[in-house]
């Protein structure tokens, strides 16, 4: 019975992948809109059925999905077969429009496998309707082969029909919308507009901007919409919603190429519907019909115009979609919280390649030999507290810090060169004629290698072919070639060869000192000249330090509001127990469920510690945690300063974040940049056996640049049992306080408020 009613569950879910959505409701409210043509709506439920039956009979699908992606073609295709087919014919003979409904669907779930899997390995992206627009046409052949098609195709019966005196643009604004779900009519297009309005914002917003290209180009070129459906209309609105916010990040450039994309989809549309068939046989002789074009101009030319945008040189605007979610708004967001977040757009990104506290001697655009094409390089030495690479005799090589020490692949990847047996200077003299002295070369993918240069001779541990893991020792620091002193040369480049043009990178999650026992973290960034870094390197996994070990447990006792400053308040009569509990779920990502109903979603990778996204916001222990801890890098016994900008639904209410998402397009609104301490506390370290860590973060929002709010947030954690207190301000007034329940306080029953 449940695998029964996945299978039912299935059903409303095809109709909302129509429109890009995997909400059920919206699907059945689009099943109750198809029945306006009863005929065609009932056509369509049994293509559906049909398909979702067939797919799981034959094994496409497990009987316990609820998915209706494999379907949607097929009920697609089972309107348009309704559609068309005469409705004479069908009082006379229904049993032969269900057998021909039957075949087509089953045919086209089938092809929609077939391309979609085509289409995946050939362009990264999914087939869409393109099956659909195959099996209609071939079932429209054969239907007007056969003699059962009529040139006047509105003569289905309604349950009901909306008169309204609209002019010509929103008249036929409905009418392309309704046609997406063949009903042609003004009253299902309105419907399909809410439905759309209710999905997305920007997807509503896009249809109107796709129909209004398509209303100008058709008056440019006096094609006329004529009765029924409106090909034109429908190609080109889905075309700039699919390419405008769905398979492009939403933003202007992302609707210039979309409306670029509508127009070439246009002429498609219309130069397809300049073809005629003529019939001539018994029934009907020398009858001339339009040839449909269905969704075949939106699938082409959106495809192609997103697979083009994956050829570009640089990685510059419109962002390509790769998140997964097709949903505007939810893209945007998925992008801004974790991919702007950690990396900027088409710079490729870095481990360092030496362990240990390094100081950058020549950066970027250095003024010795980092010029021109090698402008984009760093060298790296060590040097102790007084300045100094050396500590013996300044001419005696193996007196340099910095030499013979590891050289690390910075990325996995493959050799591709190497160079082993030229000499190390000696300190001060140069070697001109090997002028990049013992070096490796590491290819990537993507057309991007790695160069490590002046290398110690003989000290390569890899050869070419070899496969190499970052973080692999792949040879020594040494002094060879055009080098005055040991020191490692690093770049990105854009070929195997030493000499071969840089690119400009980012180094990643590395620590900078900035005096006293302070380390600045950077998660991504260019390392200056001058500066002293190395690795974020911990023992300890973050996870274990917060206690979200999977399915762990945490209780606070929380008070907030009135609450944090009652003085009465010493029994804990005001106090509510809030409890936490980690969880992973199917598709790997991990949350801590609060008993209060908020739920956070985070990951720990390579050390630090991320929030990612906040659901059910509201002020509560788990809210003041992951606004005042968006992120965490740690590593033992280090004071570490960092910046973030925390994801977008962590900071921001429902109504706000999908304001600022609607916004973030054209302007970007609000701007929020969390500055984060964490400190040590050596003293009590040393008492306790266990590091005792205190954490301060200010949070500034700004409005159109003016800071408009500021939270400010402490956290004390011990190393070993985890948070233990959790402090949140506004300004300078505490919002709420959490302290991590002990054995002694701890409450036998979670979530119920102490009396």
């Amino acid at each position: 019975m449940r695998a029964f009613g996945k299978a039912v569950m299935s059903i409303p879910h095809a109709y909302a992948t129509i429109l890009f959505s995997d909400n059920i409701w919206l699907g059945l409210l689009l099943l109750c809109l198809s029945m306006v043509s009863p005929i065609v709506g009932l056509a369509g439920l049994a293509g559906v059925i049909v398909a979702i039956l067939f797919s799981r009979v034959i094994g496409y699908e497990n009987w316990d999905s609820a998915s209706g992606v494999l379907s949607f073609n097929s009920l697609l295709i089972s309107w348009s077969v309704a559609y068309y087919y005469p409705l004479n014919r069908l009082i006379h003979q229904p049993l032969e429009l269900l057998v021909i409904v039957t075949i087509a669907a089953i045919l086209g779930q089938i092809l929609y496998i077939i391309l979609s899997h085509w289409t995946q390995s050939a362009f990264k992206l999914p087939s869409m309707s393109l099956a659909f627009s195959i099996v209609a046409l071939i079932i429209w052949f054969y239907l007007a082969k056969t003699g059962m098609l009529v040139s006047d195709l509105t003569g289905k019966p309604l349950l009901f029909e909306l008169k309204m005196s609209l002019s010509p643009f929103w008249q036929q604004f409905f009418v392309s919308l309704g046609s997406i779900f063949f009903s042609p009519h003004v009253l299902s297009g309105m419907v399909v507009a809410v439905v759309i309005l209710l999905i997305s914002r920007l997807g509503a917003g896009l249809s109107l901007l796709g129909w209004t290209l398509c209303y100008y180009l058709s008056r440019m070129w006096s094609v006329n919409g004529g009765g029924g459906m409106y090909y034109p209309g429908v190609n080109v609105i889905l075309t700039v919603m699919a390419v405008g916010g769905i398979f492009l990040l939403p933003g202007k450039a992302a609707w210039i190429i979309g409306l670029l994309a509508g127009a070439v989809t246009f002429l498609l549309s219309v130069a397809g519907n300049s073809i005629y068939y003529y019939m001539d046989n018994l029934h009907q002789s020398n009858t001339a019909l339009p040839v449909p074009v269905f969704a075949l101009p939106f699938n082409l030319v959106a495809i192609f115009t997103v697979y083009a945008m994956r050829f570009r040189l640089r990685a510059v605007n419109p962002v390509v979609n790769d998140t997964g979610v097709l949903h505007p708004e939810g893209a945007l967001e998925h992008y801004l919280s974790r991919m702007k977040r950690f990396t900027r757009l088409g710079i490729p990104q870095f481990s360092l390649p030496i362990t240990g506290e390094w100081t950058i001697t020549q950066g970027h655009e250095g003024q010795h030999t980092h010029k021109l094409d090698w402008a984009y390089a760093w060298d790296f030495e060590i040097k102790d507290s007084n300045g100094q690479q050396y500590g013996g005799a300044i001419d005696q090589v193996l007196d340099y810090y910095g030499y013979s020490k590891p050289v690390l692949a910075s990325a996995a990847g493959y050799v591709a060169s190497v160079v082993t047996h030229v000499a190390d200077n000696q300190p001060g003299s140069v070697n001109t004629n090997e002028n990049w002295g013992n070096y490796v070369s590491i290819s990537h993918g993507y057309g991007l290698w790695t160069l490590y240069a002046h290398l110690k001779k003989n000290s390569v541990t890899v050869k070419p072919g070899d496969y190499v893991n970052c973080g692999d020792k792949i040879g020594l620091v040494g002094n060879s070639g055009r080098s005055f002193v040991p020191h490692l040369h690093f770049q990105v480049q854009l070929g195997a060869e030493p000499g071969s043009r840089s690119k400009l990178s980012h180094l990643i999650n590395y620590k900078v000192y900035r005096g006293g026992a302070d380390y600045e973290f950077v998660g991504s960034g260019i390392p200056q000249e001058g500066d002293r870094i190395s690795s974020l390197v911990s023992s300890k996994d973050p996870s274990s330090i917060l206690g979200l070990n999977p399915e762990s447990e945490q209780q606070f006792m929380v008070k907030k509001g009135a609450m944090v400053r009652s003085p009465n308040d010493k029994k804990g009569k005001h106090t509510r127990i809030e409890t936490w509990r980690t969880s992973l779920d199917f598709w790997g990502r991990m949350k801590l469920n609060s008993n209060d109903g908020t739920t956070l979603e985070y990951s720990v990778y390579n050390g630090i510690y991320n929030a990612l996204g906040l659901a059910g916001r509201k002020l509560n222990a788990l809210t003041a945690f992951a606004l005042v801890l968006s992120r965490m890098p740690y590593s033992e016994r280090t004071d570490l300063y960092w910046k973030d900008t925390p994801g977008v639904s962590v900071v921001l209410g429902y109504l706000t974040r999908n304001l600022v998402l609607l916004l973030t397009p054209l302007i970007n609104p609000v701007r929020v940049i969390t500055h984060s301490r964490l400190t040590a506390n050596r003293q009590e370290t040393a008492r306790s056996g266990t590091e005792r860590i205190h954490i301060e973060t200010r949070t500034v929002f700004h409005l159109f640049g003016i800071a408009i709010k500021t939270y400010r947030g402490e956290i004390e954690l011990d190393s070993e049992t985890g948070i233990r207190a959790i402090r949140l301000f506004k300004g300078n007034t505490l919002q709420l306080e959490a302290e991590a329940c002990t054995g002694q306080n701890a409450d036998p029953e979670p979530g119920i408020h102490r009396k």
